[in-house]
């Protein structure tokens, strides 16, 4: 919440700028990456995002299940610390830092990592859990910004 909160914080910013005529925003957009772990308020935080017109991409139920994602598919709830084990496993994460070799794999699947992102969102649609549920990630989303940037 406290990183939607900031967030916000520079949205106003932004439109006071425009609004005084000092020309143009600083931001393209404004975008919080941020995963479920035990984070209290994250549906609130998400909905604060949105009224406010800022990106949020979203990992349940930790950032690592985007990494994984870029080599295996995973479509069954899982903890946590099983993700991230399995991120170090496949040579993508260190701790919470990215592993030395990993960026270049990353880059060359990115887009099979989002195709299995959306596949996520229809297994939970086909089976009544919510999108969002565990596991799934909407990082994809700020990596097709990124981009286009």
């Amino acid at each position: 919440m406290s990183l939607v909160e900031w967030a916000v914080t520079l949205t106003e910013q932004r439109l006071r700028t425009i609004r005084r005529g000092r020309g143009d925003s600083p931001f393209d957009e404004i975008w919080c990456v941020f995963d479920r772990d035990e984070h209290p308020y994250v549906d609130e935080a998400i909905a604060l995002a949105e009224d406010h017109e800022i990106g949020v991409a979203f990992s349940n139920p930790c950032f690592e299940l985007w990494m994984v994602l870029h080599a295996n598919d995973l479509r069954r709830h899982t903890e946590r610390h099983a993700i991230q084990s399995m991120s170090t496993d496949l040579g993508f994460t260190v701790g919470k830092g990215l592993a030395p070799n990993a960026w270049p794999i990353l880059q060359s699947a990115w887009e099979a990592a989002e195709a299995r992102g959306v596949a996520l969102d229809a297994v939970h649609a086909g089976n009544g859990s919510s999108i969002g549920s565990n596991p799934s990630t909407s990082v994809a989303q700020v990596v097709r910004s990124l981009h286009r940037a």
